[in-house]
């Protein structure tokens, strides 16, 4: 078994999708599997972010609140060619158009830090017949541009 890298993590500007770049791995289109575990809890999945994000407590007054986002799907391409994943070559490499149980804002980063929100990618989450990724760890670039909801 042979192992790639997971290069770079990227929130898209839609805030509900994220492209992750993988080592080596060019002109592999339609031979990677994907296994985001179970999403709902770091335990059980293999993907997640994890931000903080702005917003207002019981009482109105301002805060942070620490959530996690996590992995659900790979995105399929639009029609004509929807039968097509969302894989594309870039350099030696793929990216990959992954889905978000959750959409990531603007404004959200680490730890209320202003750095970019933090990702965790287990062992296996993309295979390639032997050939796993190995964990990635790291900063996911956050290029959303949507804006928190408006409170009611």
């Amino acid at each position: 078994m042979a192992d790639f890298a997971v290069n770079s993590v990227t929130v898209n500007a839609d805030g509900w999708s994220a492209d992750v770049v993988l080592d080596g791995q060019a002109g592999e289109q339609g031979n990677i599997a994907y296994d985001f575990g179970t999403p709902g809890s770091t335990s059980t999945s293999d993907f997640y972010i994890l931000v903080t994000s702005q917003g207002y407590n019981a009482t109105g007054s301002l805060g942070t609140t620490t959530r996690y986002v996590y992995a659900t799907k790979a995105v399929r391409k639009p029609t004509p060619n929807q039968a097509d994943l969302d894989e594309t070559d870039s350099g030696g490499n793929m990216t990959v158009r992954v889905s978000l149980s959750d959409c990531v804002y603007d404004d959200d980063d680490a730890s209320g830090s202003g750095a970019d929100p933090q990702v965790v990618i287990n062992t296996g989450t993309f295979t390639n017949g032997a050939d796993t990724n190995t964990a990635f760890s790291d900063s996911a670039t956050n290029s959303s541009t949507l804006d928190y909801p408006k409170a009611f």
